[in-house]
């Protein structure tokens, strides 16, 4: 996702069999800015971008993350399983935002997600 000036992805290592090595963003020259590397990975999940804020999600567990979307490090702000592990299967799916509601859907469920500020 490119977000002012900068690109936020999923990295994987194409020496290693794609394995995951976590969120990464790098700016318009493809120059590395950070990197959260393999103890802090999201499996194959996707994220998206709203209001200076990443959703990254685990595709294996369902964890969801909130990142800052900012070139100046990985700043996790807060961790939260949205979809049960007895539900769950691969979270693999894009996901949608729409007035204030996050929509994640895995192999056999939907969840929508209130995320509008108390």
């Amino acid at each position: 996702m490119f977000h002012k000036g900068h690109l936020y992805v999923q990295s994987f290592d194409a020496y290693h069999g794609r394995e995951n090595n976590g969120l990464a963003c790098l700016d318009t020259n493809g120059q590395l800015k950070w990197k959260t590397g393999p103890k802090e990975t999201f499996d194959y999940g996707n994220l998206l971008i709203a209001d200076g804020m990443i959703y990254v999600i685990n595709g294996e567990s369902g964890e969801l993350s909130l990142v800052e979307a900012t070139p100046a490090g990985y700043r996790l702000l807060a961790r939260h399983d949205v979809v049960p592990d007895e539900k769950q299967t691969k979270i693999w799916a894009p996901m949608a935002l729409a007035d204030g509601k996050l929509i994640l859907r895995d192999n056999t469920h939907l969840t929508c997600i209130d995320i509008r500020p108390p």
